[in-house]
């Protein structure tokens, strides 16, 4: 049997409580039996300020987060949207992922 995909299920919201949260934690359970789904919580990942160091010069929940995301397989981002737009958190998460 081949390994399944590894699915990253990441939460943008910072806020407690939150519905955004709720949504990914079903969207995580109900993927659970096509991948080998991971969470990863922003709220749990004080991250560094994106500044265009390299990767590595970040402190480790950043340095985390970032390799989380490059190493899974496929993502589902739940986001709230807050004024028209992306949480702050979320989008410092994708300022830190490289171009290629």
């Amino acid at each position: 049997m081949a390994d399944l995909p590894t699915l990253l299920v990441v939460c943008g919201s910072r806020r407690e409580p939150s519905r955004t949260r709720t949504l990914a934690t079903r969207a995580a359970t109900l993927a659970a039996g096509d991948a080998d789904v991971e969470t990863l919580d922003l709220r749990e990942y004080p991250m560094e300020l994106f500044d265009g160091r390299d990767h590595g010069a970040y402190d480790g929940p950043t340095t985390e987060a970032v390799s989380r995301v490059l190493d899974a397989d496929a993502l589902l981002v739940a986001s709230p949207v807050y004024f028209g737009g992306m949480p702050g958190a979320l989008k410092n998460l994708i300022d830190h992922l490289p171009y290629d």
